[in-house]
């Protein structure tokens, strides 16, 4: 009796703390998977924020190539005295209809220009004023991006600083239970061990009684 209770409860600590570090391994496996699994979305979103700013790099410079090469091709068509000065564009204060501009005293350079022209670097100036707005809500739009992705690894991070302190109290728990396994394993084997002794004593109490009875009996006189 007493060694099947001894074998039933072993069996039961030793499935409780089988159950514990099992659960303990699972939730280690899960914590990390999480982790991987933050590390590659950021990575992922890292990557497509940098391939978006090289192609608006790229654009950029297509597009100011352009304006320089029509600036160019305008500048080409402008009136000799106004082309051997400015060369590839014209500054802004001759856009600007600025007098004595380009060494010519009370000359309007404005005035030098055809109505095509006047109206071509009007189209030319509002489309750059477009395009630099147009790159300043790309940049605004970025740096938002930028900002989403730092909140984002702020709360990665702080999530899993939360999962191993959760680990962390998982093993601290997992390891007060097996000290209490260990102890309890401990009180079995003394229970064990006081139970044999018991044993031994009642069997040599049995003993001794019975040679003690089988003296008295052949002491007693025969009838």
């Amino acid at each position: 009796m007493s060694r099947a209770f001894e074998k039933v409860g072993a069996t039961g600590l030793g499935r409780l703390g089988l159950f514990q570090s099992r659960a303990m391994i699972q939730q280690r496996e899960a914590s990390n998977l999480l982790g991987v699994h933050h590390m590659a979305v950021t990575q992922y979103l890292s990557e497509q924020l940098a391939r978006a700013s090289s192609i608006q790099a790229s654009l950029q410079q297509k597009r100011v190539d352009m304006q320089r090469q029509r600036y160019e091709k305008l500048s080409d068509n402008t009136p000799q005295s106004i082309s051997t000065q400015t060369g590839s564009a014209l500054p802004a204060e001759a856009l600007q209809g600025s007098i004595g501009a380009m060494g010519q005293q009370g000359v309007d350079v404005v005035d030098q220009l055809s109505t095509e022209q006047r109206q071509v670097f009007e189209e030319e100036a509002s489309a750059l004023v477009q395009s630099l707005q147009a790159d300043l809500a790309a940049v605004q739009h970025a740096e938002q991006q930028l900002q989403d992705i730092s909140s984002l690894q702020t709360k990665i991070v702080q999530h899993l600083e939360e999962q191993n302190e959760h680990v962390d109290t998982l093993l601290s728990d997992a390891g007060t239970h097996g000290e209490q396994v260990t102890r309890g394993n401990q009180q079995l084997r003394r229970a064990k061990e006081r139970n044999r002794q018991a044993n031994r004593l009642l069997s040599l109490f049995f003993v001794l009684s019975g040679l003690l009875l089988l003296l008295m009996h052949c002491a007693s006189p025969q009838d």
